[in-house]
């Protein structure tokens, strides 16, 4: 027993000393790297703090500012678009949770690490005056594929490394402003349900379909699956159509899913300044697809203790937020570029949207009933296309 336990500490001695060469000969190798540093006071600074961003063009003037407003990000100077939360996050922790690596510059200048006095920074507020943290953002770090880049802090001229690319984030839909969601239903919003049911209004003698709603198959349908093998409570569901005499019929599961999810992805050109507007874009109108979202299931929290979970007042809560609530996309008047403005009560925005898109809003029963074409006809309407963060936006 003895003889192992010196036999074992002798390993492990060998071990931490060839770690430790190892160590010396990667410092000597690469000299230009000291130790790690924080990009923000991490006693004083966390991204849970963060309700602003700002995004300054130097070039310009201009500082683009993103707001925190009930858990999803916005932009106060675009009409109050929503904006994309996961990159807005992103950026936020590429400045309070990040650790760089300073670089030791050999007398070489700024320039060769991609900063000018045209560089871009991006500045975190806590409250809508002072930022607590920032930094100016320089090139992508040469043989990491985008996901490394050099930065400096605001105020400082020290170079550092860091596991992040703030600058490859800002790219947006060609026209629109840096992190905008250009979706109809913003993902920040469009995560709080599933789509459950779609109703087309107004009905009248003619409708093929009065509304397509989802439903859960019965366990005899579903296939045996990794998905199934993985998680239990996995579900699978079918879409059916209900006919103005109260039939229904099933649908192709890939052409409901085709179009459930154009409806759900359904992207705008722009958001129209209110003076662009006559009476007809901003009347409601009766031409509408109504969604209606089941909620998501949320994790449970646990019980507290000295509370009863099965009170009257959390029974009422619980049963308030299972229930599915709906929100309506109102189809308005044309704009002279061929496009109709549609107004989506769950953002309280109007929109422009090319009518090829808008046409396919509402599907016959014969397209959903069969299987889909290829191409499918949801993807032939082209997406914006991608663009960069512009240089100048004007938010009037």
């Amino acid at each position: 027993m003895t003889r192992s336990i010196v036999i074992f500490a002798l390993i492990l001695a060998l071990l931490l000393a060839a770690n430790n060469l190892l160590v010396k000969k990667d410092a000597e190798i690469n000299r230009r790297y000291t130790n790690l540093y924080s990009l923000v006071d991490r006693d004083k600074v966390s991204k849970d703090e963060v309700r602003a961003l700002g995004i300054v063009f130097p070039g310009s003037k201009l500082e683009l500012r993103y707001m925190k407003v009930d858990d999803a990000w916005r932009m106060p100077q675009y009409r109050g678009a929503y904006a994309r939360g996961d990159l807005v996050d992103s950026i936020v922790r590429d400045i309070t949770d990040t650790w760089g690596i300073k670089i030791d510059t050999r007398d070489r200048p700024a320039s060769d690490f991609g900063f000018s006095s045209e560089s871009i920074m991006i500045k975190i507020y806590a409250t809508a005056t002072e930022p607590i943290g920032g930094i100016v953002c320089g090139r992508v770090v040469p043989g990491f594929q985008s996901t490394d880049s050099y930065v400096k802090i605001i105020g400082e001229n020290a170079i550092y490394q860091i596991n992040g690319n703030p600058l490859g984030k800002l790219g947006s839909p060609g026209g629109l402003p840096p992190l905008v969601d250009s979706q109809i239903i913003p993902d920040s919003l469009g995560a709080k349900g599933e789509l459950g049911k779609i109703f087309f209004e107004p009905h009248s003698d003619s409708s093929e379909m009065l509304w397509i709603e989802r439903r859960e198959k019965p366990e005899s349908e579903m296939k045996e699956s990794p998905m199934r093998r993985m998680m239990p409570d996995y579900k699978e569901y079918d879409w059916f159509a209900i006919l103005p005499d109260g039939t229904d019929v099933k649908l192709n599961e890939r052409s409901a899913v085709e179009y459930t999810g154009f409806v759900r992805r359904l992207s705008f050109d722009r958001l129209p300044r209110i003076s662009e507007l006559d009476e007809h874009a901003l009347r409601p109108s009766e031409k509408k697809l109504v969604l209606e979202f089941e909620p998501r299931e949320k994790p449970k929290p646990p019980p507290v203790k000295g509370v009863d979970p099965t009170g009257t007042a959390s029974q009422v809560e619980k049963d308030v937020s299972s229930m599915p609530f709906k929100e309506s996309i109102e189809i308005r008047e044309s704009d002279r570029n061929a496009n109709s403005y549609i107004y989506y009560t769950g953002t309280n925005l109007i929109a422009s949207v090319d009518q090829k898109k808008i046409k396919l809003f509402f599907p016959s029963l014969h397209t959903l009933e069969s299987a889909p074409k290829k191409p499918s006809i949801y993807s032939s309407v082209p997406p914006a296309p991608p663009g960069g963060a512009p240089a100048l936006f004007s938010p009037r």
